[in-house]
């Protein structure tokens, strides 16, 4: 879109060790196991009283090799053990006072600590291990699942258990701590059969909780995505998702910094090209989003135009190309630049700053003036808004 990005639109643990040094990888969680290379052996042409040191140094060098597997071995066994008997104690005490690596493979599925314990559904696992420094919220397995993933996946399959509720649990916990989805394959199985078998609550659980603590674009993404792609399964209007969905693009575009709202606004597409029962409310949603990202600095290329006229030409088209046609208000273009400058998400950045700014500009940089226009139930009118 001109310079800018165009739109574009399984487990298992087990305390038995024998087999792992068969599947053991040249790189074990910070342990690197050594080996011998061509240089390291003797050459032909070598002197022969050089073959005795050789065969030290690869004496030694299997001796180190041994010494760092037992190393892995002896950590990952206590490791393991520990979230399989949950036993929390023992966890914290190999955290804290033992210091192991916690990012450790545990098994020959590629399990980390916190990608068993999210599994098992072991909430205070799950939150000590969040906690403990140098833990990798989005470790992946051998599937290339994440523990948000992960976490997705078990919460389905035990949405009619009584764990389901620590399931939840367990999912915000991943997502205050900003944790990422990484396997598309695991959003695409949640969405299209929970679309498939009628299940709205666990869609709209999900889409809350998202709103309320991520601030994702990888997870806005993909909820818009595998909602568009298997609409057709859905024997209702899926029109009240994208509603509820909007919220949290909202909340989206109100925190991003410039390379963060470029992610957002081509996630938007979703919005166009999804069927929606009520023509009414696609134009008001999409009105409300243009009128956010308009707010937090994006411009209008050519070829987005085509997509905004096809919703509403004599409304939001003609409004949007008045706002690249004239001058845009001093206020605004230091919003934008504001926003533009920062690395981070705005509101942290904003109270990061050594001297606080004055509730009103914070407001206004923050777009609560895009809050209060909207905040009537008459509807809008374009003509009047001017930023």
């Amino acid at each position: 879109m001109g310079n800018q990005p165009s739109l574009s639109g399984t487990f298992l643990s087990s305390t038995c060790v024998q087999g792992r040094r068969r599947s053991l990888n040249q790189h074990v969680g910070r342990y690197q196991l050594l080996s011998l290379g061509d240089s390291e052996t003797g050459s032909l042409g070598s002197n022969p009283d050089s073959v005795s040191n050789t065969d030290d140094d690869a004496g030694s060098l299997n001796s180190e090799e041994d010494s760092a597997y037992e190393e892995w071995l002896n950590d990952s066994v206590e490791l393991e053990n520990a979230i399989l008997n949950d036993d929390i104690d023992a966890l914290r005490k190999l955290c804290h006072e033992k210091k192991i690596d916690i990012n450790l493979q545990l098994n020959e599925k590629g399990e980390t600590a916190v990608i068993l314990a999210v599994k098992l559904s072991r909430i205070d696992m799950v939150k000590l291990l969040l906690l403990t420094p140098d833990c990798d919220k989005n470790s992946l397995n051998i599937n290339n699942f994440s523990p948000l993933d992960v976490a997705l996946v078990t919460a389905f399959d035990n949405r009619l258990e009584p764990r389901q509720s620590i399931c939840w649990q367990v999912i915000e916990c991943l997502l205050q701590k900003g944790a990422e989805p990484n396997n598309r394959d695991a959003m695409m199985y949640v969405i299209r059969t929970a679309l498939k078998h009628c299940d709205e609550q666990f869609i709209y659980r999900l889409i809350l909780l998202a709103k309320e603590f991520s601030n994702s674009t990888i997870l806005h993404e993909l909820l818009l995505q595998k909602l568009h792609r298997y609409q057709p399964v859905y024997i209702d209007s899926l029109d009240p998702f994208f509603v509820c969905v909007s919220d949290f693009t909202i909340k989206l575009l109100k925190n991003a910094n410039a390379m963060k709202l470029c992610e957002v606004v081509n996630s938007m597409i979703y919005y166009l090209e999804s069927y929606w029962h009520s023509r009414e409310k696609k134009i008001l949603t999409f009105q409300k989003l243009i009128l956010y990202a308009s707010a937090a600095g994006w411009e209008w290329t050519d070829q987005q135009m085509v997509y905004i006229n096809r919703v509403c030409p004599y409304n939001l088209g003609v409004w949007c190309q008045n706002q690249r046609k004239y001058p845009i208000s001093l206020a605004h273009l230091a919003r934008k630049t504001i926003r533009k400058s920062v690395h981070g998400y705005v509101p942290d950045c904003i109270d990061q700053l050594p001297d606080r700014l004055p509730s009103a500009i914070q407001n206004y940089i923050l777009l609560k003036d895009i809050d209060e226009f909207l905040s009537t139930d008459e509807q809008v009118k374009m003509s009047d808004v001017s930023l």
